[in-house]
């Protein structure tokens, strides 16, 4: 199986005016910030990680993170005072860690796995007990919560994709269809369809009723790094090493719009929050915006030094946060284009 380019991976957990920070540190010290806030201050630096820190998520209350690392451990902490609550320690480099949206539980995936061990896992965050291990495959890279919290979705090193009860641990459907690995995988907004992307260059969309391969999208000539549904369910985008992003409609497999401008692989694209733009996070140092009804480039980035690994919205669409190996996260005006201001050295946190 191959495996696309190695890159040093950044998270970084981020509110408009304040900031907590995961990162890679031994110490379960509590740092805390008492100094008066301003915007891109930190707050709370949450040390615990015997190494990088690759996700972190808040609770569906805001109240909690959770934090998952190549040292086998994921963590939830306090998001008020930043002390640990639970700590959940496997034999796995964990690559995800996702919140139900009750925040009743707890989903992480792993995709290098020994056969003791479980790719996929849920966990109780009430009382921080194992509930469920998911394991029938070779390792599992990605994994997303229905919206009624009742199952997950779970893409696989295999190139296949379970969907899993998370009421009873059972396995519900296989969708199998990718001969690469499973690089994305997320529920259409209404819960009726699961959108996945590969390695193996395709994007596939699925019937989360029964499992049956609905559409597959073939338009990119390398490893396709990203997939989302648009706002309103009726599209998707997805961010690929050769360059370019695809706008589909997923009522047939032509591409909408194929975003071309950068100069090197994509590896990430997210809508804006009403569905009209789209921006992308590429190899080439830079993010770009871009209009999601025609196509077009709205503006680039290109104040980053590294290469730009995340990009994200704020909730009202107002800001983008752009992240980069070269240690910074920048947060950005969309309307005017200005840097708004810079998160501390480090923020994003690498191998």
């Amino acid at each position: 199986m191959h495996n696309p380019p190695a890159i040093k991976k950044l998270r970084t957990v981020m509110i408009l005016s304040v900031i907590i920070l995961a990162v890679a540190c031994n110490s379960k010290k509590v740092e805390r910030t008492t100094q008066p806030l301003s915007p891109g201050s930190k707050l709370l630096t949450l040390n615990g990680h015997g190494r990088s820190v690759d996700d972190i998520a808040w609770s569906p209350d805001g109240k909690k993170i959770a934090t998952a690392s190549t040292d086998g451990a994921a963590i939830i902490w306090s998001a008020i005072d930043g002390e640990q609550l639970f700590y959940f320690q496997t034999i796995s480099h964990i690559n995800t860690a996702r919140w139900s949206p009750d925040g009743t539980k707890i989903a992480t995936a792993a995709l290098d796995v020994s056969a003791a061990d479980k790719s996929a896992i849920i966990w109780s965050a009430i009382d921080g007990k194992q509930l469920f291990g998911l394991k029938e495959h070779y390792g599992s890279e990605v994994a997303q919560w229905s919206a009624d919290g009742t199952k997950v979705a779970v893409g696989n090193g295999d190139g296949t994709a379970f969907i899993w009860s998370a009421i009873n641990g059972s396995k519900l459907r296989v969708l199998n269809g990718h001969s690469e690995r499973v690089t994305g995988i997320e529920w259409s907004p209404d819960g009726t369809k699961i959108a996945t992307s590969s390695l193996d260059h395709t994007a596939i969309i699925w019937s989360a009723i029964d499992g049956s391969n609905l559409m597959t999208l073939k338009g990119h000539s390398s490893y396709i790094n990203s997939i989302k549904w648009s706002p309103d369910g009726t599209k998707l985008i997805t961010a690929s090493l050769d360059e370019t992003a695809i706008i589909w409609s997923v009522t047939d497999s032509i591409p909408l719009f194929t975003l071309r401008g950068h100069a090197l692989g994509l590896w990430s694209a997210r809508w804006s929050p009403d569905g009209t733009k789209v921006a992308t996070a590429s190899n080439d140092k830079t993010a770009a915006l871009w209009s999601a009804v025609d196509g077009t480039n709205i503006q680039t980035i290109t104040v980053h030094t590294g290469i730009v690994h995340a990009v994200e919205w704020s909730p009202d669409g107002t800001k983008l946060a752009t992240s980069s190996v070269d240690g910074s996260v920048i947060v950005w005006s969309v309307k005017t284009g200005k840097k708004l201001f810079t998160l501390p050295e480090n923020s994003a946190v690498g191998d």
